[in-house]
C-alpha cells in the first residue's frame, strides 16, 4: 500500500494488485471514497464496503408551473437548504465529504408533490415543501418544489425512482 497527500489534507491509498489498482481517500469521519483508479481486487473491496455508503439529495419540481430558469433555479434552491436544515446532522456531515450530491427531477402535479412528501416521511427522509411569496411569476403561496435529504441514495432511490430528471 503506498500512501500520499492529494493536495487538500486528504490521505491518497493506493492498493496495487497485479496490474489493478484502485485509490481510495480517507474522508475526515474514517470512512472510505473510491477516487481514481480500476475497480479493486474483490478481497479489499469487500472489506471496505461496509466503510463505503452513498448520499444524495433530491430536488423535485413542479413541471405544471412551466417556471422560467431562473425561477427554477432559486426554487431548487430553496428546497435544498430547506431540507438539508432538517437533516440529521451526522448524514448532513457525510454527505458533505462526498461532495454534496444533488439530483432535480420533475414531477406533473401538487399531488405528486405532497404523495411523495408522505412517501419521505414515512421513511424518515427529512424533506422540506418551498412555498412561494408570489413576488414574481406565480400566484403567493403556490407549492413549487420538494427537497428531500440528503439522505442515502438507495432510500432516495425508493422514494424517486420513477421520476424523470429535469
Amino acid at each position: 500500500m503506498r500512501q500520499g497527500d492529494d493536495g487538500r489534507g486528504l490521505k491518497a491509498e493506493t492498493f496495487p494488485s497485479s496490474s489493478l489498482f484502485a485509490s481510495f481517500c480517507r474522508l475526515p469521519s474514517g470512512r472510505f471514497k473510491v477516487v481514481a483508479g480500476e475497480p479493486a481486487p474483490f478481497y479489499l473491496m469487500q472489506d471496505l464496503t461496509l466503510d463505503i455508503m452513498e448520499f444524495k439529495q433530491c430536488i423535485v419540481i413542479r413541471e405544471d408551473l412551466k417556471l422560467s430558469s431562473g425561477k427554477l433555479a432559486v426554487q431548487v434552491a430553496h428546497a435544498a437548504i430547506l431540507a438539508m436544515e432538517r437533516a440529521d446532522k451526522r448524514t448532513v456531515r457525510d454527505w458533505k465529504e462526498e461532495g454534496q450530491r444533488k439530483i432535480v427531477l420533475k414531477v406533473p402535479s401538487l399531488q405528486e408533490i405532497f404523495r411523495l412528501r408522505e412517501e419521505a416521511e414515512r421513511a424518515n427522509v427529512a424533506c422540506a415543501i418551498v412555498i412561494d411569496a408570489g413576488l414574481t411569476e406565480i400566484p403567493p403561496e403556490t407549492v413549487t418544489a420538494l427537497g428531500l435529504g440528503p439522505a442515502s441514495a438507495a432510500m432516495l432511490d425508493k422514494i424517486t425512482g420513477n421520476l424523470k430528471l429535469v
